[in-house]
């Protein structure tokens, strides 16, 4: 019984936790248009057609899908975004350069800061 309450009083420092996965950097826009295509594809079975691609920079850390009644920090984000279609539906992924990759839900989407004209 002693060696029991003992393992079990071990047990904690035997199992460590795994630090988060975080998301590692977009390194193409074609890197972006692959993990686009293969998040829609867990949302429908239909052929998935891209509609347009490219690099952006969004306005703020919410990479043009803002939620309501949430803050975002105020500066230029370099990034992507990436359309696709399946049949009807329209999938609207915005993502940061960064690897955060967003589906902006319809309605919710904003467009991208204009293009630095100053380069």
């Amino acid at each position: 019984m002693r060696l029991v309450l003992i393992a079990l009083a071990l047990l904690p420092m035997a199992v460590q936790a795994q630090p988060p996965k975080l998301p590692q950097p977009f390194t193409s826009l074609q890197a972006v248009v692959d993990a686009a295509m293969e998040d829609a594809k867990k949302k429908t079975t239909l052929p998935l057609e891209v509609v347009s691609s490219e690099e952006v920079t969004w306005r703020d850390a919410s990479l043009g899908c803002p939620r309501r009644g949430s803050g975002f920090a105020q500066m230029l984000v370099p990034g992507y975004r990436v359309q696709l279609r399946a049949g009807s539906r329209q999938f609207d992924y915005h993502a940061s350069a960064r690897g955060a990759l967003v589906l902006c839900p319809q309605g919710r989407s904003e467009t991208p800061a204009p293009p630095d004209t100053t380069r």
